[in-house]
This record gives structure tokens, sequence and C-alpha cells, in this order.
């Protein structure tokens, strides 16, 4: 594991709080590790408005209802409130917030 990752791979067992050192077969056995950093990328992108997203596991599904016209800056329109580009730019400012 990556040294700077342990601080977000701790464990609470009975009141106490253990860090994960090592993962020997990666994330596949790092118990709800993955279910975790998953929820909390749902709760983000529900609160930039990008919703609904339902998940399993590590996978996202993306519903999104068209609504009325969106007129872009280039003068196009659009009838969905936000598309992949909107949700690959929500998840890379959290990379550059965590200096990847």
């Amino acid at each position: 594991m990556w040294p700077p990752h342990k601080a977000f791979c701790v464990v609470e067992w009975q009141g106490m709080f253990f860090v994960n050192h090592v993962f020997p077969f990666g994330l596949a056995t790092a118990p709800g590790v993955q279910g975790c950093i998953a929820d909390v990328t749902v709760d983000i992108l529900e609160a930039q408005e990008i919703a609904p997203v339902f998940m399993w596991v590590d996978n996202f599904n993306f519903m999104c209802r068209p609504c009325k016209a969106i007129t872009q800056d280039d003068g196009s329109c659009c009838y969905y409130p936000y598309d992949l580009t909107n949700v690959i730019a929500c998840m890379d400012k959290l990379g550059n917030l965590c200096g990847f």
C-alpha cells in the first residue's frame, strides 16, 4: 500500500482503531474499503447535483432524465442536466486536492 493512503484505510474493531498497512492481494481483500470509497463518491456526486447515481460495490450507474432545453455557452442545446464530462470533471477536482 502506498504510505500516504494508509490514513484512509483505518479499521474500527471493538472500539479500537487499526491501520491496514498492506493488502496482500490488492483491494480485493480489503474488507469494505471499496464500498466506503464508493459511498463517499456517490455523496459527492449528489452534492454536485449529479444524480441519481446507483452503486453496486465499485460500479456506478448514472440515471439522467431529460429536462427542459439548456442553452450552452456555444449556443448549442442539450436536454440533460449532466453528462460523463461533468462526472469526470467533478472527480478530477478531488484528485487535484489530494495531489495526484
